[in-house]
């Protein structure tokens, strides 16, 4: 929505600029145009039919539009219906997208900004949170998931695998379930290295 703001003060600014004249009305014809774009795309998602709704969330998704990618997401993930966010979720990574994984220190004893350092090559900040950057490269149809370049310790590159029953990412030697939140964010917990679990966030959007 924030982008269609932008958007529509951009195609607004100039014509004021060249005419000073410009009515409320003619005024109001442009608004009314650039908010129908969204419109327009919002409505190819709510086709009645799923099958068609989906696949234009999915097309939006690979579009590399990045206000369309925007439009799908805010969409998708915060969907109520779960089959539509796990379609989102899969639209989103075949769109091969860097993602921000997002770990937090719950106890400095633990040894949190050693393992982190070793595993992913990051600095734990003063909040005690580390971030690491992971690009989504594929998927692999038979591991059924998707593969991704952080991977250190995996026998495979299998990153993220979601499934009707479940979500799951593997950042280091295991898999852990991750849940969508309503802030359209991944979320659970990881194994580190040194057997430590940390909160993780995988944030989407």
């Amino acid at each position: 929505m924030r982008r269609l703001l932008l958007h529509l003060l951009l195609a607004v600014t100039p014509s004021l600029g060249a005419a000073q004249s410009l009515s409320v009305a003619d005024l109001q014809k442009q608004i009314d145009a650039e908010v129908n774009k969204g419109n327009e795309y919002t409505t190819l998602l709510n086709d009645p039919d799923p099958k068609r709704a989906q696949a234009a969330m999915k097309v939006m998704l690979g579009s590399g539009d990045p206000d369309l990618i925007s439009i799908a997401l805010d969409y998708g993930l915060y969907s109520p219906d779960l089959a539509v966010r796990g379609a989102a979720l899969k639209g989103l990574l075949d769109s091969k997208p860097r993602l921000d994984v997002f770990l937090t220190m719950t106890d400095p004893k633990n040894g949190f900004p050693k393992a982190v350092d070793y595993m992913f090559k990051v600095v734990t900040n003063a909040e005690g949170i580390a971030t690491a950057p992971v690009r989504v490269t594929g998927k692999d149809e038979q591991l059924d998931c998707y593969t991704g370049e952080l991977v250190k310790y995996a026998d495979n590159t299998c990153l993220i695998q979601v499934r009707p029953e479940v979500i799951r990412v593997r950042l280091g030697y295991n898999w852990s379930e991750v849940r969508l939140n309503d802030d359209g964010a991944l979320i659970g917990e990881v194994m580190l290295s040194n057997g430590q679990m940390a909160p993780v966030r995988i944030q989407l959007h």
